[in-house]
């Protein structure tokens, strides 16, 4: 006999386990804060004839907005290169070069995904703006 998604804990919900754990990694005790601040001032601004809570809505929902067109957003893929000694000793300071650079997109030029490429100029002077 198979039960009814109702009468499973909410606990084992894939959905709430996704929303669960977005909101415990991504958001920060503000964030936290804001969104609930925002939950609630829109439900008290439901009512427009009312109350004037619709306008504290309107400004504190875009920063969330905002937050979530970043947290969906892609990360710039980038390549990190370095070697390590041969041989460490416990409990001594290390310092390592790293080589970062972007890694090869679909058409062969290095860049960051998803931004507007500069034009190619010749020469390192061009790198550095000067002509």
């Amino acid at each position: 006999m198979a039960t009814s998604p109702l009468a499973r804990p909410l606990e084992s919900v894939l959905l709430f386990q996704g929303l669960r754990g977005l909101y415990l990694r991504r958001l920060t005790d503000r964030g936290r804060f804001l969104l609930w601040a925002t939950l609630t001032v829109g439900f008290v601004g439901i009512d427009t004839r009312r109350a004037l809570g619709f306008v504290l809505f309107a400004l504190a929902a875009p920063p969330l907005l905002v937050g979530l067109a970043v947290l969906f957003r892609s990360r710039p893929a980038v390549r990190l290169a370095g070697r390590l000694p041969l041989r460490l000793t416990a409990g001594r300071p290390l310092s390592i070069p790293l080589e970062v650079g972007g890694l090869q997109d679909r058409a062969g030029d290095p860049g960051v995904t998803g931004r507007k490429r500069a034009r190619k100029r010749e020469g390192a002077g061009a790198l550095l703006g000067r002509q």
